[in-house]
C-alpha cells in the first residue's frame, strides 16, 4: 500500500504503529483503540493519536463512537464484495492502458522470480511478486485519482487478505495465477490478462469471506 499523504514525524509514527496492530491481528474487528497506552508507548501528546486516527477512520479502518471511543471497523460479507468488486473494475481498467507501459524487462524479472519460487514458502517473496504486479499494473496506468482509491480500498480488507494469503495453498495457487497474467501480459494480450486479473481477484474476495465467517 503506497501512502503518499504528508505527514509530520509523530503523526506518521502513531499511524504507522496503529496500522500495523490491525493488520497483523493484534487489534481485531470491533477492539478498543488503547488511547492511553499508544500515547505512552509513543512518549508523546493525544494529538498525534488522535491525528493517526482520524487518517485511518478515512481509510476505513476504525470508527468512533461517540463517549466510547475508538474502535476497529468491523468488516462484513457485503462490504468484501463491493470492495472487490470495485477493485476488480479499476484494476482491470488500469491494465488497459499499463500493459503498453510496462517495460518488457520488468515484466520479464517477474516472471523469473515467480517461477523461481515455486515450491518454496518464503511469504516475503511471495508477498514481494504479489505487491509488484499489482502495483505496476496500478502506477504505469498513471492515474493518480484511480491509485488513491484501490489504496483505500485495498487497506479495509488489508487485514483479513493478509491472514488468508499466508496458508501454504493459497500463496501455492497465487503464485500460479500472477504468473499466468504475467506471461499473457508478455504476450500483449489485453483480454487475457484482464480475465485472469479479474479471476485472480475474485478468488483473493472468495478467501477473505471464508475467513471472516471462520474467525467469527
Amino acid at each position: 500500500m503506497d501512502d503518499k499523504r504528508k505527514w509530520n514525524g509523530r503523526d506518521k509514527e502513531a499511524y504507522d504503529l496503529i496500522l500495523n496492530r490491525i493488520l497483523s491481528g493484534e487489534l481485531e474487528s470491533g477492539d478498543m483503540i488503547p488511547e492511553n497506552a499508544l500515547t505512552k508507548q509513543l512518549n508523546s501528546s493525544r494529538t498525534p493519536i488522535r491525528e493517526a486516527l482520524v487518517a485511518l477512520e478515512n481509510d476505513g479502518l476504525v470508527k468512533r463512537i461517540p463517549n466510547r471511543g475508538w474502535f476497529v471497523a468491523e468488516t462484513t460479507t457485503q462490504d468484501i464484495e463491493e470492495i472487490f468488486d470495485l477493485r476488480k473494475l479499476l484494476e482491470t481498467h488500469a491494465l488497459s492502458t499499463s500493459i503498453k507501459i510496462i517495460p518488457r524487462e520488468d515484466l520479464e524479472a517477474l516472471r523469473d522470480e515467480l517461477i523461481a519460487i515455486e515450491g518454496l514458502t518464503d511469504e516475503k517473496r511471495f508477498f514481494y511478486t504479489d505487491r509488484t504486479l499489482h502495483r505496476m499494473i496500478v502506477s504505469y496506468s498513471g492515474n493518480s485519482h484511480l491509485s488513491k482509491m484501490l489504496n483505500t480500498l485495498n487497506m479495509q480488507v488489508e487485514r483479513l487478505r493478509f491472514v488468508s494469503a499466508r496458508k501454504p495453498s493459497r500463496l501455492a495457487l497465487s503464485r500460479v495465477e500472477h504468473l499466468n497474467i504475467v506471461n499473457a501480459m508478455l504476450e500483449g494480450d489485453l483480454a487475457k490478462a484482464q480475465e485472469l486479473l479479474g479471476k485472480h481477484i475474485d478468488n483473493i474476495r472468495d478467501n477473505v469471506i471464508l475467513l471472516q465467517r471462520f474467525n467469527r
